[in-house]
């Protein structure tokens, strides 16, 4: 029974997760080669889970303004909020896109809750695998999936998650989840799977079920060959 509850809980919150997105942003844009995002392997900004100087649990709302506002690739005309009731009745997304004139293509959105940066998510419209991302940040703790819809087509999201750094890479497959005991069985994936979206911010406390043991928190088995 609780492994039901387990599974239909990270359901709900991945779809969740992808409405948001797709209302947001629609269809992501074809990939291409922008580094904007990528200085998450290479700490070239700052270490994760920091962003360009903004870092869940420590950075404020006026923060991520005056960050935002003096990053030159953003374009301030984008900078919106809108609610994000995942977190709390008061809490917000502060959401933004490039700007073409500096031949630019990304998104994000800044979770807050009580003044206080609680997530951010960048979702990634170039080519990164997610061997890449492993060969940088080393082998991740676990893996979760999900379905990316109940009564939709085919999709599963796949997620990677390193707790030392509070990142989750996320990959947005167009296929059926497979099945519960394949998973536990054999968990290793395809290194050349895309990531879709990045996430800084994830702690243990994110995930209450994880220290429980169960539901669709399965340890890292490495590639499939």
């Amino acid at each position: 029974m609780f492994k039901i509850r387990s599974i239909n809980f990270l359901k709900g919150f991945f779809i969740l997760v992808t409405i948001g997105i797709v209302a947001a942003y629609g269809c992501s844009p074809q990939r291409d080669s922008y580094p904007w995002a990528e200085s998450f392997l290479s700490g070239e900004t700052c270490e994760a889970p920091c962003w360009s100087g903004l870092q869940p649990g420590l950075s404020s709302e006026s923060d991520v303004y005056t960050v935002l506002k003096a990053l030159a690739f953003v374009e301030k005309d984008s900078i919106s909020e809108r609610p994000y009731t995942n977190l709390g009745d008061q809490a917000k997304a502060i959401e933004f896109v490039c700007s073409p004139s500096q031949n630019k293509n990304c998104s994000g959105s800044i979770k807050l809750n009580d003044n206080m940066v609680k997530f951010i998510d960048l979702f990634i419209y170039y080519s990164l695998s997610i061997s890449k991302a492993v060969d940088q940040l080393g082998d991740p703790q676990f893996i979760t999936y999900a379905p990316s819809s109940v009564d939709g087509p085919p999709g599963c999201f796949f997620s990677l998650y390193w707790a030392e750094k509070q990142v989750q890479l996320t990959s947005n497959l167009k296929q059926d989840c497979p099945p519960l005991n394949e998973m536990i069985r054999s968990a290793k994936i395809d290194p050349d799977w895309q990531v879709d979206t990045l996430t800084y911010g994830y702690t243990r406390d994110s995930w209450p079920l994880y220290d429980d043991g169960k539901g669709l928190f399965i340890p890292w088995q490495g590639f499939r060959k």
